[in-house]
């Protein structure tokens, strides 16, 4: 029952089973469209609603995806009603992977945007006694890295001064729950200042007793796993513990009331039975977890609440549609420079997985730009060199790398379905697969043999820029 993502239904008490987070940056995620057709409503992502400065269009996002969650949750399609997000995270580091989440660099405007999210999906102010669904604002704290230079969020120890905490890494947080009530926080992989933040005591008391957090806490998919090799790495810190046991006896010490993975669900029976964990944390951590899904209304099945007759009639409705749309309008940002308006007939490489993806356009986390369209895809296969530089020449990318100009490009596929794309490499330029089908050929039809796979080399060498904006670094060109 303290193991996320999925709670095991318990028969003889008459506790269903339950999904922890869903999540829903900017619709839902983790979820299929319904079987008639109809598919949750994707919103921008969260840099462009917050660059709107319009915080009225994060409270419809958020309400929208809440009443979008019930009706799921009503028809037993998804048996969920919290959300892993928003991510309140401060942009940092341009490298990170998950800035498209954020709503930026400033704490004063993730705070707003944060509580505009979580008061339109909660529907709470503190007095209700049904909320519509709950958030689990993440990843708290100090978070914004992945893997740099063998430097892993995983084992991360983030020195930060007490001024950086108060003025830049903490106000949004306090801001979301006083102000905005939220109910749900994820705590991060990394360590701030020698501790662990799944397992700080010092910060769940900030939380609770300063602050007056009211809801649940889990940790991101299994941090408490960090915390047993002995997280943070480094010297000078206290002592860490090293096996499971102390693990699950420290996060639960610091107010992580759900573990996602199985760290918990491995060890804190037998560590509750020895003695070795004090049962009135585990007490604590399943009375936090369980007054959320009252507050749900989940253990009253004979009292009516308005959430119980939200229908799919909802899930990407013509309304929720327009607000997406209206969303998307106020967000954008036309540069004075760039390469609007295109001449008539000029042809554009649309790049990204969610090109011909319905599901990446209903939340996904997945990065927007990273491979070939692949709608042209036929088009790159067979060409030499001198061929691919007269098709891109026409052509306006719309990329977002940081590699010097110019691919090498070597077909090493198994079949002539595939190959994969080398990138002229620079510093953080990542090499990526990419996968090219060929749409002209009937499914029915077999790849072509390796043996008969055309393969071409050559250096690809984009048009001038001058039809793109002004750069600070290099683009790299697929």
């Amino acid at each position: 029952q303290l193991t996320a993502r999925q709670s095991v239904p318990i028969q003889s008490l008459g506790l269903p089973s339950y999904y922890w987070g869903t999540n829903a940056i900017h619709g839902m995620q983790n979820v299929e469209c319904l079987a008639n057709g109809q598919c949750p409503t994707s919103f921008p992502a969260p840099c462009s609603l917050s660059a709107s400065f319009n915080m009225s269009l994060v409270y419809d996002m958020g309400n929208v995806i809440g009443k979008e969650m019930r009706a799921y949750y009503n028809a037993k399609v998804h048996n969920s009603l919290d959300t892993w997000s928003p991510t309140i995270n401060i942009n940092r580091d341009p490298r990170w992977g998950r800035n498209v989440e954020s709503p930026g660099e400033d704490p004063f405007v993730c705070g707003a945007y944060g509580t505009a999210y979580t008061q339109g999906l909660q529907q709470y102010n503190g007095t209700q006694d049904i909320v519509q669904a709950v958030v689990t604002l993440k990843h708290f704290f100090a978070y914004s890295i992945e893997n740099y230079d063998h430097v892993t969020r995983h084992s991360v120890d983030v020195k930060v001064s007490a001024y950086d905490l108060a003025n830049t890494y903490l106000p949004a947080w306090e801001t979301l729950v006083k102000k905005g009530k939220a109910l749900g926080i994820m705590c991060s992989y990394n360590a701030v200042n020698g501790l662990p933040t799944c397992g700080n005591p010092a910060m769940n008391k900030t939380l609770r007793e300063d602050w007056g957090f009211e809801g649940y806490m889990t940790s991101d998919s299994d941090s408490c796993a960090n915390i047993e090799q002995g997280h943070p790495d480094g010297n000078g810190g206290p002592p860490r513990p090293m096996n499971a046991t102390q693990a699950t006896k420290e996060c639960l010490m610091g107010g992580t009331d759900i573990d996602s993975g199985h760290t918990y669900l491995g060890n804190i029976f037998d560590a509750v039975t020895d003695g070795e964990v004090d049962e009135s944390y585990a007490r604590t951590a399943l009375r936090n977890t369980y007054k959320m899904r009252m507050l749900m209304g989940l253990f009253d099945p004979t009292k009516d609440n308005a959430y119980k007759h939200i229908s799919t009639d909802v899930v990407g409705c013509d309304a929720h549609q327009q607000m997406s749309l209206n969303a998307a309008r106020k967000g954008m940002v036309l540069l004075k420079q760039g390469p609007l308006p295109l001449k008539k007939g000029q042809q554009i490489a649309v790049i990204g997985r969610s090109v011909n993806n319905m599901k990446s356009m209903t939340g996904m986390l997945f990065e927007q730009l990273d491979s070939i369209d692949l709608a042209r895809a036929p088009l790159l296969m067979g060409l030499n060199g001198d061929e691919f530089r007269r098709l891109l020449r026409p052509t306006v990318l719309l990329l977002n790398r940081g590699c010097r100009p110019g691919l090498h490009h070597s077909c090493l596929c198994s079949s002539c379905w595939q190959f994969d794309l080398q990138e002229t490499m620079m510093d953080h330029c990542v090499r990526r697969e990419i996968r090219v089908f060929r749409l002209l050929l009937k499914p029915s039809i077999a790849p072509t043999p390796v043996e008969q796979c055309r393969h071409w080399n050559g250096l690809a060498t984009p048009p001038k820029l001058r039809l793109l904006p002004a750069h600070p670094t290099p683009l790299c060109w697929c």
